[in-house]
């Protein structure tokens, strides 16, 4: 069940029933007091050296190893477990492996703040599905967007839609604000992750807000 949206960037939220079947859907889990963000838009394969003007660059010094940096971050990238490397951004990031076939492709699991510093050191280094944001932009490069996701979104048992009543504007968006300061949820975050322009300037201006937990990159 969707609630309408406006173009305000307040969050959507959703009600999911108890009675859907979970059990299949890889590293899923089902907690109660966290409030989880999805990707505002997995819009743009992030690098230092592949891009376009990048790409000229790497081929023309014949060095043409490039590692491909993974999160551990379900249900877009899985690093462990039976689904390791099939998370959605996983699949896309093999097909741009194997339509590259002039490049020496490596992966490693790392989390965003390192990769962050990686491409600050001009390592060469490529994620798939990084957000693109103004204060990335001045030290990543980025190429033509590959990948469309919908904006960030609240997952929740259906039972629990008339909590969230209290917190919707208008067009039955979450304000956010008002949900964090004056519920009980405890909202989780991954370190270094951005979840587009909205939440990450709120974010950004709650820096030690007591229910927002962050968890290591």
């Amino acid at each position: 069940m969707r609630l309408p949206r406006s173009k305000s960037g307040a969050m959507d939220i959703y009600g999911v029933s108890s009675s859907v079947d979970h059990s299949n859907v890889p590293q899923m889990r089902l907690l109660r007091v966290f409030v989880f963000l999805f990707p505002a838009l997995l819009a743009a394969l992030c690098s230092t050296h592949l891009s376009a003007k990048a790409k000229e660059t790497i081929q023309s010094s014949n060095d043409t190893a490039v590692t491909w940096c993974r999160f551990d971050l379900p249900p877009m990238y899985i690093a462990d477990g039976p689904n390791a490397g099939k998370g959605i951004v996983d699949r896309h990031a093999e097909f741009l492996m194997r339509h590259m076939p002039e490049y020496q492709h490596h992966v490693e699991v790392s989390n965003i703040r390192r990769v962050s510093e990686q491409i600050r050191n001009r390592e060469r280094v490529v994620c798939a599905g990084m957000q693109k944001n103004p204060e990335r932009e001045e030290y990543m490069s980025f190429s033509l967007p590959f990948l469309a996701a919908a904006p960030p979104k609240i997952v929740l048992p259906r039972s629990s839609l008339e909590r969230f009543k209290p917190y919707l504007n208008s067009a039955g968006e979450v304000r956010i604000g008002d949900l964090i300061d004056n519920s009980t949820l405890v909202l989780g975050i991954s370190a270094g992750r951005s979840y587009g322009h909205v939440v990450d300037e709120f974010l950004a201006s709650h820096p030690d807000h007591p229910r927002i937990l962050v968890r290591p990159a």
